[in-house]
């Protein structure tokens, strides 16, 4: 590579963390039947693929793909024809590469100035190279943004959003719509017929006798709900809970009842 001055090279830099800004980006759009409205705001490297992560945990592995036709007896197929890879940095090259070009760009501190310590220009020069032969490999596959896995699908019981998760990527805490306005939790287990789930809820016992389950993305400060039984709504409010003093004092209850 030819030698570069200083003002080239800090715009190689500039193009080259859009480049890896775009290719991640681009590897999120695979996923995003399965990744929360959350994650289309972000935009760093490390945390988009942290969100593709959660939900595959080989989403920054390459893959090689091939086909073969199956015979009908469904044996093991003799000749697979390979159609190519698809060729991916992982989290950790894509965080270490970022920040590395983030540092070119950035104004030299007092010390290094005092230390005459600034970048030097053949180091910061081999290290974009570096990064120029990865980022070639990866545009020069010839397939892009494979997606295979073993899929369960719900629909919200909430908001009606569908929800898609890949069944080896279930988290223990549950599964969470992803609609923003909604992130009702459900807890999903695999069973000999497939999978089930079911949402996850806050037991409240009405003085009516009535118990009413209140999902879990509707438990929050000042949130209202009905009793089931005999209608009355009530708040969710802040309240304090004496901890000692009088044995005879009744501590204040954590809902409120709002007279509809």
């Amino acid at each position: 590579m030819q030698a570069l001055n200083a003002d080239s090279l800090r715009y190689s830099c500039l193009e080259l963390r859009f480049c890896i800004e775009f290719l991640v980006i681009g590897r999120l759009q695979a996923y995003l039947d399965e990744v929360g409205d959350e994650a289309l705001k972000k935009w760093t490297p490390k945390d988009i693929m942290t969100e593709i992560l959660a939900v595959d945990p080989h989403g920054d592995k390459s893959i090689a793909v091939s086909l073969g036709i199956r015979s009908p007896s469904g044996a093991p197929m003799a000749v697979l024809t390979p159609l190519g890879d698809d060729r991916r940095f992982d989290m950790r090259w894509a965080n270490k590469s970022y920040n590395t070009l983030v540092n070119f760009l950035h104004a030299p501190t007092l010390e290094q100035l005092e230390m005459g310590k600034g970048p030097d220009a053949k180091v910061v020069q081999k290290r974009i190279a570096t990064i120029v032969d990865e980022l070639e490999a990866v545009l020069a596959s010839p397939i892009y943004n494979v997606s295979f896995g073993n899929f369960f699908q719900l629909k919200c019981e909430c908001c009606g959003t569908d929800i898609k998760r890949r069944a080896d990527s279930i988290p223990a805490s549950g599964v969470i719509c992803p609609n923003r306005n909604c992130r009702a939790v459900y807890d999903v287990k695999k069973v000999e017929s497939g999978f089930s789930h079911v949402i996850k809820t806050v037991e409240w016992n009405c003085k009516c006798g009535h118990t009413t389950y209140v999902p879990h993305n509707r438990i929050g400060l000042n949130s209202l709900f009905d009793c089931q039984g005999c209608g009355t709504n009530f708040q969710i409010i802040l309240t304090a809970r004496a901890v000692n003093g009088p044995s005879e004092a009744s501590p204040p209850e954590v809902f409120l009842s709002q007279d509809g």
